[in-house]
Parts: structure tokens; C-alpha cells; sequence
């Protein structure tokens, strides 16, 4: 069910333990909000635990909205599991136009063609600059998770040559 966060003991003896899942998926229950990704927790003594994330958001937002919706992320984690979330980055969602919604969708049936891929996401392209960006999580059971990092790049750069492709190899850290 993912990595336990932290113990929470009750006065009448019960034990609840949390998982990065629970905070993920309580994250995921705000509107617009349609991703949770590299979830970091750091431990500074019994019960006192930080922590930054990613989410993934429509472009379409202000930052007024942006605003709100990381004060919301922070109060709702601290409230519901104590866990103070003091950073909140942001991956932008292209929406607005059909053709960068297919090509997405085009290079993740590349990405998730291979074996061993356990996420795509931050998917953004600056049509302007010819740019598409987006991070992998390959699998550590991958042997040469560099090798498979290379030919995946390769594969989608060879595909779209008119574009310059930054894909970051991405670390398991969230479940």
C-alpha cells in the first residue's frame, strides 16, 4: 500500500498508520488537481515530519488559483495527517489545444510501449520553443535503467525530430 509515513498512536491504544498513498490520494480529492507526483517527507523528530510535492494542474489556471489550491494541499495535509507540506511545485497540463493532447498521448504509448516504465509525467510542450518536457520512472529492477532511459529518449526524439526533447529520469520516491 506504499511506505508508511508515520505512526499515529491514539489514547485508547490504537495504532493508524499513514501511507504517502493516503496523502496522494487525499491530494488527488482537490478540484483540479490531476496528478500527484515526487512526494518527499523528512522526519525531524517524533511526529514532526515536512514534506514538498508536484502536481499536475490545467494551464488554464491564474496563479490566484494556483495559489489557493497549494494553500488548500498544506491545510489539508496538516490537518488531516499532521504532516506539513511546505512546498508545492507545479507541472502545467496542456488543455487548451487538441493536437499537443494527442501528441501526449502519442509519446506515452511510446514511453509505456517498453518494459520496466512505472510513470510518465510533467508532460508540458512550449510549442513556441519547439520544446516538449516530461519525467520517467523506470523500474529498479531494470538492470540498465541508463540504457533504457538512452533508447527511450532516442525513440522519441527520432519521432519528432522538430521538437527538442527533455525527458528527466525521475526517482521512485512517492510509493
Amino acid at each position: 500500500e506504499g511506505k508508511v509515513v508515520k505512526s499515529l498512536w491514539f489514547k485508547n491504544g490504537n495504532l493508524k498508520l499513514i501511507y504517502k498513498i493516503d496523502i496522494k490520494n487525499e491530494i488527488m480529492l482537490i478540484d483540479k488537481v490531476n496528478g500527484v507526483f515526487d512526494l518527499l517527507l523528512n522526519n525531524y523528530g517524533p511526529d514532526k515530519y515536512y514534506g514538498s510535492v508536484h502536481v499536475e494542474l490545467p494551464d488554464t489556471l491564474s496563479v490566484s488559483e494556483v495559489d489557493h489550491i497549494s494553500r488548500e494541499i498544506t491545510e489539508r495535509i496538516m490537518n488531516k495527517f499532521g504532516v506539513i507540506i511546505h512546498t508545492v511545485g507545479v507541472y502545467s497540463i496542456n488543455t487548451k489545444n487538441t493536437e499537443i493532447i494527442k501528441l501526449r498521448k502519442n509519446i506515452s504509448d511510446i514511453v509505456f510501449s517498453y518494459d520496466g516504465i512505472i510513470q510518465m509525467h510533467g508532460f508540458y510542450i512550449n510549442e513556441k520553443d519547439k520544446n516538449i518536457k516530461f519525467d520517467i520512472i523506470i523500474d529498479y529492477k531494470i538492470e540498465d535503467r541508463d540504457e533504457l532511459y538512452n533508447i527511450i529518449c532516442e525513440d522519441v526524439k527520432n519521432r519528432y525530430p522538430d521538437y527538442k526533447i527533455d525527458v528527466l529520469l525521475d526517482f521512485d520516491v512517492s510509493d
